[in-house]
């Protein structure tokens, strides 16, 4: 028969538990609060400033991030503008519309050159229709395009865009999670799809 000496394991827990009572002796302060609560969260204001857009037409002349308060809706024309590199124009889920009454104008337009461009979340609505091959209608000629040829940073994301005359989405970029239903042109033209 084999005796085992457990001696050493008996100190070394008495050790341990001796040094774990004599750390918990130590005060750890006290626990009452110095005052109220306060938010220590700051708001999307606060990190990144974003401009507003409650109506159309619109320029976009400074860089920043940009977004739609409510749907927008323009008679004729160019509905939003881009003439600066490094703009987020958040869609925030509305819709940008024409009413013109032959289909013209653009309802995003980018200016040529640009980088740095980012559009999401919305759609671009407008009234043209196919009947027998022909496509005629009113509101918009393109949903978003590009003035000249287009940036390889420009990224389209998750935009619905329909009946328009002649390009749907037509950037240098990447387009992705978006659709194009009626367009008389090229549904989506881009770098990468």
């Amino acid at each position: 028969m084999k005796t085992v000496n457990c001696y050493p394991h008996v100190i070394m827990l008495l050790t341990i538990s001796a040094f774990s009572f004599q750390l918990s002796a130590f005060s750890q302060g006290p626990l009452t609060p110095p005052g109220m609560p306060t938010p220590t969260m700051k708001s999307l204001d606060q990190i990144e400033a974003r401009t507003p857009i409650s109506s159309a037409p619109y320029m976009i002349n400074a860089s920043g991030s940009y977004y739609l308060t409510n749907n927008v809706t323009v008679s004729s024309g160019d509905a939003i503008t881009i003439n600066v590199s490094d703009v987020d124009l958040d869609l925030n889920g509305f819709t940008i519309s024409s009413t013109a009454a032959s289909a013209t104008g653009t309802g995003i337009l980018i200016a040529q050159a640009l980088v740095n461009i980012g559009i999401h979340d919305g759609s671009i609505q407008s009234g043209v229709q196919q009947s027998g091959g022909t496509f005629s209608g009113s509101g918009f000629a393109n949903g978003i395009s590009i003035n000249g040829a287009g940036p390889p940073s420009t990224h389209i994301s998750n935009v619905r865009v329909s009946g328009v005359l002649n390009f749907g989405i037509a950037v240098g970029g990447l387009v992705e999670s978006c659709t194009v239903l009626t367009a008389g042109g090229t549904g989506i033209f881009a770098s990468v799809i």
